[in-house]
């Protein structure tokens, strides 16, 4: 297969992050178990979400651009409802590590749309985990980030169980 004809939408993040899991010796558990979860979504536009779009718009001047972490973490912050998404992005036929948004299953992502200017309807989008509200915050404690967290779910939460 030529790197051309990759096409994330057909081989889908999961034999990506098998690969990684063979790649990455310390760390090959926490890629198979991503590659367990990874699942496709449907984004679409802000605008197709009624009930929240004013609430997203007059958070705009918040978002910046390669924050896709930070900016996805103050929508579920500030909008009641709204989860906070992390997963992947094929914005350049690559699987690119991305976090975006959920409220009552409609997907969307602010920083793609609203910050870099994308037709999301158009990319191809695929979630590992959703956290509700009080898990994302309890992950910002513990990590003192505004995301990238399934790592240090993995850590806290599911090896803790296996052990």
């Amino acid at each position: 297969m030529n790197c051309s004809a990759f096409n994330i939408a057909e081989e889908s993040p999961k034999s990506h992050l098998e690969m990684i899991s063979k790649l990455y010796t310390g760390d090959s558990d926490l890629y198979a178990w991503q590659a367990k979860l990874v699942t496709a979504v449907k984004v679409v536009s802000v605008e197709k979400i009624p009930e929240i779009a004013n609430d997203v718009y007059r958070l705009i001047k918040m978002f910046q651009a390669k924050q896709c972490y930070q900016n996805a973490y103050q929508v579920a912050s500030h909008i009641s409802g709204v989860e906070y998404v992390e997963g992947f992005a094929d914005i350049v036929g690559i699987p690119i590590d991305h976090a975006f948004n959920v409220y009552k299953g409609q997907y969307f992502d602010v920083t793609g749309e609203l910050v870099l200017k994308r037709e999301v309807e158009k990319d191809v989008y695929f979630k590992v985990m959703t956290y509700s509200h009080s898990e994302m915050n309890k992950l910002a404690v513990a990590t003192g980030t505004y995301g990238g967290y399934l790592k240090a779910y993995y850590k806290l939460f599911i090896k803790k169980e296996a052990a």
